[in-house]
Protein backbone atom coordinates (compact mmCIF):
# COMPACT_ATOMS: atom_id res chain seq x y z
CA UNK A 1 0.00 0.00 0.00
CA UNK A 2 1.45 3.40 -1.08
CA UNK A 3 1.74 5.69 1.76
CA UNK A 4 -0.09 9.11 2.16
CA UNK A 5 1.04 12.40 2.80
CA UNK A 6 0.77 12.16 5.92
CA UNK A 7 2.69 9.20 6.72
CA UNK A 8 5.29 10.27 4.83
CA UNK A 9 4.90 14.22 7.19
CA UNK A 10 5.08 11.48 9.94
CA UNK A 11 8.15 9.92 9.06
CA UNK A 12 9.70 12.53 7.68
CA UNK A 13 9.00 14.17 11.71
CA UNK A 14 10.41 10.98 13.58
CA UNK A 15 13.88 11.01 11.14
CA UNK A 16 13.76 14.59 12.06
CA UNK A 17 13.55 13.93 15.85
CA UNK A 18 16.39 11.57 15.74
CA UNK A 19 18.48 14.16 13.75
CA UNK A 20 18.26 16.40 15.99
CA UNK A 21 18.66 14.50 19.22
CA UNK A 22 21.82 13.04 17.77
CA UNK A 23 23.28 16.00 17.40
CA UNK A 24 24.36 17.11 20.86
CA UNK A 25 26.05 13.81 21.19
CA UNK A 26 28.03 14.65 18.01
CA UNK A 27 28.48 17.55 18.65
CA UNK A 28 30.27 16.81 21.93
CA UNK A 29 32.71 14.81 20.52
CA UNK A 30 35.61 16.73 19.53
CA UNK A 31 38.08 16.19 17.00
CA UNK A 32 41.58 15.76 19.11
CA UNK A 33 44.24 17.56 16.77
CA UNK A 34 47.67 15.45 17.07
CA UNK A 35 50.91 15.31 15.36
CA UNK A 36 52.63 11.91 15.43
CA UNK A 37 55.88 11.94 15.16
CA UNK A 38 59.20 9.69 14.83
CA UNK A 39 62.45 10.49 16.33
CA UNK A 40 65.83 9.46 17.67
CA UNK A 41 66.92 10.01 21.44
CA UNK A 42 68.94 13.02 20.51
CA UNK A 43 66.56 15.20 19.10
CA UNK A 44 63.72 14.11 20.90
CA UNK A 45 65.55 15.02 24.16
CA UNK A 46 66.81 18.60 22.52
CA UNK A 47 63.62 19.76 20.46
CA UNK A 48 60.47 17.76 21.71
CA UNK A 49 60.28 16.93 25.21
CA UNK A 50 61.37 20.07 26.62
CA UNK A 51 58.26 22.30 24.55
CA UNK A 52 55.61 19.44 24.71
CA UNK A 53 53.69 20.89 27.64
CA UNK A 54 54.02 24.38 26.29
CA UNK A 55 52.86 23.58 22.97
CA UNK A 56 50.18 21.42 23.80
CA UNK A 57 48.60 24.23 26.07
CA UNK A 58 48.87 26.73 23.72
CA UNK A 59 47.69 25.01 20.32
CA UNK A 60 45.42 22.51 22.02
CA UNK A 61 47.05 19.61 19.62
CA UNK A 62 49.23 16.31 21.46
CA UNK A 63 52.33 16.11 20.36
CA UNK A 64 52.65 12.21 20.26
CA UNK A 65 56.23 10.54 20.05
CA UNK A 66 54.81 7.19 18.25
CA UNK A 67 58.24 5.88 18.11
CA UNK A 68 62.29 6.40 18.96
CA UNK A 69 64.03 5.26 16.07
CA UNK A 70 67.33 5.86 14.09
CA UNK A 71 66.72 8.08 11.05
CA UNK A 72 67.42 5.55 8.64
CA UNK A 73 64.43 3.31 9.79
CA UNK A 74 62.15 5.92 10.83
CA UNK A 75 62.14 6.97 7.05
CA UNK A 76 60.61 3.49 6.42
CA UNK A 77 58.56 3.96 8.76
CA UNK A 78 57.01 7.30 7.28
CA UNK A 79 57.24 6.25 3.73
CA UNK A 80 54.54 3.48 4.77
CA UNK A 81 52.22 6.50 6.66
CA UNK A 82 53.13 5.48 10.25
CA UNK A 83 53.99 9.08 11.47
CA UNK A 84 53.50 12.91 10.43
CA UNK A 85 57.29 13.90 10.29
CA UNK A 86 60.45 12.41 11.48
CA UNK A 87 63.21 14.29 13.70
CA UNK A 88 66.77 13.48 13.49
CA UNK A 89 69.85 15.14 14.60
CA UNK A 90 71.54 13.93 11.46
CA UNK A 91 72.45 15.60 7.79
CA UNK A 92 69.76 14.62 5.39
CA UNK A 93 72.10 12.93 2.88
CA UNK A 94 73.02 11.25 5.67
CA UNK A 95 69.80 9.68 6.54
CA UNK A 96 69.47 9.14 3.12
CA UNK A 97 72.67 6.58 2.64
CA UNK A 98 72.01 4.87 5.69
CA UNK A 99 68.30 4.27 3.90
CA UNK A 100 69.82 3.00 1.03
CA UNK A 101 72.79 1.10 2.57
CA UNK A 102 69.94 -1.51 4.63
CA UNK A 103 68.03 -1.28 1.23
CA UNK A 104 64.98 0.29 3.03
CA UNK A 105 62.15 0.33 0.35
CA UNK A 106 60.77 4.14 -0.07
CA UNK A 107 57.95 4.23 -2.57
CA UNK A 108 57.68 8.02 -1.67
CA UNK A 109 61.43 9.02 -2.06
CA UNK A 110 60.38 11.49 -4.80
CA UNK A 111 58.10 13.63 -2.45
CA UNK A 112 60.16 13.52 0.54
CA UNK A 113 61.10 17.26 1.86
CA UNK A 114 63.48 17.68 4.86
CA UNK A 115 64.02 21.15 6.36
CA UNK A 116 66.38 22.14 9.58
CA UNK A 117 64.97 23.35 12.74
CA UNK A 118 67.97 23.83 14.45
CA UNK A 119 72.17 23.25 14.82
CA UNK A 120 73.63 21.78 17.62
CA UNK A 121 72.64 22.36 20.83
CA UNK A 122 75.33 23.41 23.67
CA UNK A 123 74.74 23.71 27.43
CA UNK A 124 76.85 25.96 29.78
CA UNK A 125 77.46 24.58 33.58
CA UNK A 126 76.46 27.59 36.17
CA UNK A 127 77.41 28.62 39.62
CA UNK A 128 76.34 31.81 41.72
CA UNK A 129 78.15 34.88 40.71
CA UNK A 130 80.43 35.25 43.94
CA UNK A 131 81.70 31.51 43.64
CA UNK A 132 85.24 31.88 43.42
CA UNK A 133 85.34 28.46 40.85
CA UNK A 134 85.97 29.13 37.63
CA UNK A 135 86.13 25.43 35.78
CA UNK A 136 85.29 21.69 36.28
CA UNK A 137 86.43 18.74 34.99
CA UNK A 138 84.25 15.95 33.55
CA UNK A 139 85.59 14.07 36.82
CA UNK A 140 84.37 16.50 39.18
CA UNK A 141 80.96 17.19 37.01
CA UNK A 142 80.21 13.20 37.66
CA UNK A 143 81.16 13.68 41.28
CA UNK A 144 79.07 16.50 41.78
CA UNK A 145 75.78 15.11 39.78
CA UNK A 146 76.09 11.84 40.99
CA UNK A 147 75.71 13.48 44.55
CA UNK A 148 79.56 12.07 45.56
CA UNK A 149 80.53 15.85 46.09
CA UNK A 150 78.76 17.47 48.18
CA UNK A 151 80.94 20.53 49.64
CA UNK A 152 82.76 22.81 46.83
CA UNK A 153 85.91 22.63 48.74
CA UNK A 154 86.16 19.09 46.82
CA UNK A 155 86.81 21.04 44.19
CA UNK A 156 89.00 23.55 45.32
CA UNK A 157 86.06 26.09 46.22
CA UNK A 158 84.77 27.36 49.69
CA UNK A 159 83.95 25.02 52.10
CA UNK A 160 80.25 25.29 51.51
CA UNK A 161 77.64 23.04 51.05
CA UNK A 162 77.12 22.14 47.07
CA UNK A 163 73.49 21.67 45.99
CA UNK A 164 72.64 20.94 42.19
CA UNK A 165 69.69 22.97 41.02
CA UNK A 166 67.43 20.03 38.54
CA UNK A 167 64.33 21.08 36.36
CA UNK A 168 61.28 18.79 36.84
CA UNK A 169 61.39 18.50 32.95
CA UNK A 170 65.07 18.42 31.48
CA UNK A 171 65.59 15.97 29.46
CA UNK A 172 67.85 17.43 27.07
CA UNK A 173 70.36 18.55 29.97
CA UNK A 174 69.64 14.91 31.40
CA UNK A 175 70.51 12.95 27.43
CA UNK A 176 73.57 15.53 27.38
CA UNK A 177 74.84 14.42 30.82
CA UNK A 178 74.52 10.63 30.57
CA UNK A 179 75.88 10.82 27.50
CA UNK A 180 78.83 13.26 28.09
CA UNK A 181 79.49 13.10 31.73
CA UNK A 182 78.08 10.63 33.71
CA UNK A 183 79.46 7.46 32.47
CA UNK A 184 76.78 5.24 33.52
CA UNK A 185 76.06 6.71 37.03
CA UNK A 186 72.82 7.87 38.15
CA UNK A 187 72.17 11.50 38.58
CA UNK A 188 72.00 12.85 42.40
CA UNK A 189 68.31 12.44 43.95
CA UNK A 190 69.18 15.51 46.51
CA UNK A 191 68.26 18.60 44.23
CA UNK A 192 66.58 21.34 44.40
CA UNK A 193 63.65 21.11 42.36
CA UNK A 194 62.59 24.02 39.90
CA UNK A 195 60.56 24.53 36.25
CA UNK A 196 62.50 25.27 32.97
CA UNK A 197 66.17 27.15 32.26
CA UNK A 198 64.97 30.21 33.97
CA UNK A 199 64.03 28.64 37.11
CA UNK A 200 67.48 27.07 37.22
CA UNK A 201 69.30 30.35 36.26
CA UNK A 202 67.19 32.29 38.86
CA UNK A 203 67.97 29.56 41.76
CA UNK A 204 71.58 29.09 41.14
CA UNK A 205 71.82 33.66 40.99
CA UNK A 206 70.05 33.33 44.49
CA UNK A 207 72.45 30.83 46.36
CA UNK A 208 75.89 31.00 46.81
CA UNK A 209 75.85 27.42 46.98
CA UNK A 210 74.28 26.37 43.96
CA UNK A 211 75.19 24.53 40.51
CA UNK A 212 73.33 23.70 37.30
CA UNK A 213 73.41 23.32 33.55
CA UNK A 214 71.39 24.86 31.24
CA UNK A 215 71.03 25.60 27.40
CA UNK A 216 73.53 27.95 26.26
CA UNK A 217 71.13 30.44 24.56
CA UNK A 218 69.66 30.81 28.62
CA UNK A 219 70.18 34.40 29.81
CA UNK A 220 73.53 33.55 31.70
CA UNK A 221 73.71 37.60 32.90
CA UNK A 222 73.24 37.46 36.44
CA UNK A 223 75.52 33.59 37.48
CA UNK A 224 78.86 32.32 36.75
CA UNK A 225 80.00 30.43 33.47
CA UNK A 226 82.09 27.62 34.64
CA UNK A 227 84.88 26.56 32.13
CA UNK A 228 84.02 22.75 31.56
CA UNK A 229 84.41 19.90 28.77
CA UNK A 230 82.36 20.71 25.58
CA UNK A 231 78.27 19.70 26.53
CA UNK A 232 76.74 19.46 23.84
CA UNK A 233 73.91 17.66 21.60
CA UNK A 234 75.04 17.38 17.84
CA UNK A 235 73.29 18.20 15.26
CA UNK A 236 71.63 19.66 12.86
CA UNK A 237 68.31 18.79 13.65
CA UNK A 238 66.00 18.09 10.67
CA UNK A 239 62.03 17.40 9.96
CA UNK A 240 61.87 15.15 7.67
CA UNK A 241 58.22 14.74 5.65
CA UNK A 242 56.41 13.06 2.84
CA UNK A 243 55.08 16.16 0.88
CA UNK A 244 54.60 19.88 2.62
CA UNK A 245 54.85 19.73 6.16
CA UNK A 246 51.41 19.86 7.45
CA UNK A 247 49.28 22.76 9.23
CA UNK A 248 49.33 21.11 12.76
CA UNK A 249 52.96 20.80 11.73
CA UNK A 250 53.73 24.19 10.30
CA UNK A 251 52.57 25.58 14.07
CA UNK A 252 55.05 23.06 15.63
CA UNK A 253 57.62 24.79 13.89
CA UNK A 254 56.54 28.09 14.51
CA UNK A 255 56.09 27.58 18.50
CA UNK A 256 59.72 25.97 17.87
CA UNK A 257 61.01 29.10 16.43
CA UNK A 258 58.89 31.47 18.23
CA UNK A 259 57.66 31.45 22.10
CA UNK A 260 58.87 27.85 22.43
CA UNK A 261 62.41 28.91 20.98
CA UNK A 262 63.65 29.55 25.29
CA UNK A 263 62.86 25.71 26.03
CA UNK A 264 65.15 24.04 23.16
CA UNK A 265 67.47 21.83 24.42
CA UNK A 266 65.98 21.59 27.87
Amino acid sequence: MPLGIRHIQTLLGVVLALVLLAQPAHAAQRRIEMIRLHGDPQSLAALVFPLKDAFEKATGIRLVVTAQLSPAWAMAEIDQGACDGILAAAPFEEIMRQTLERKLLLRNRALIQHQQLHEDVEYRVIANAQNPVSSLTEKQLRKIFSGRYRNWDDVDGADAPLSVVWGAWSTGTAWVLADRIMAGEELTKAVVPTEGPVGVVREVAASASAIGIVPATADLRSVNTLRAPELAIKGPFILVTVGFPSPNLLRLIKFMKSEGQHLIGY
